[in-house]
């Protein structure tokens, strides 16, 4: 969306005006609020961002795909931490996209330092849904960093392939 391209540039106060002109309170009300939340963590203000997450939560319990937003948000942004996981696992117990939870979950094990874990998650999601190429490249960059030779190579393919994505990526410290 324009508002994250504007965050990434480093134009906070643009992204977060064209998000609230935009947020009709309808259909993309959680879709803009993620985005807020993302644009706010690039301002440094993952905090603010999380606090935004948890009122859309607790306006909408029924969402519970908005567990999974939760539980993305804090492994990436590095905040909540102290409830991370457990949100995290709530998310997998209740949500029904089960692949893209797993993928949640796994990144929030790399974040807490359980790469054993996270690998279980990113296996787990990959049998799911083999296509899921964040999940792919999460299992590389957990492969390398518990030095495993197949996780150098695929690490090495991503870097070459999708230089944006492994971009994005090191900006959640996978680096």
């Amino acid at each position: 969306p324009l508002a994250m391209i504007l965050g990434e540039a480093g134009k906070i106060d643009e992204a977060l005006k064209l998000l609230d002109e935009y947020n009709d309170m309808g259909d993309q009300h959680s879709s803009v609020v993620t985005v807020r939340a993302d644009v706010l963590a690039l301002a440094g203000r993952a905090s603010e961002g999380l606090k935004e997450i948890e009122a859309l939560i607790d306006e909408k319990p029924s969402d519970i795909s908005l567990l999974n937003a939760s539980c993305w948000y804090r492994a990436r942004f590095r905040v909540g931490v102290e409830s991370m996981i457990d949100v995290c696992n709530e998310a997998v117990e209740k949500g029904s996209n089960a692949a893209a939870v797993l993928d949640s979950r796994a990144m929030a094990g790399i974040a807490s330092g359980d790469l054993t874990a996270a690998l279980n998650d990113v296996e787990e999601a990959l049998r799911l849904a083999p296509q899921q190429v964040q999940t792919q490249f999460l299992r590389a960059w957990i492969a390398n960093a518990m030095g495993k030779p197949e996780g150098k190579a695929d690490l090495a393919y991503f870097r070459k392939a999708m230089p944006g994505f492994v971009q994005e990526y090191a900006r959640y410290g996978l680096k």
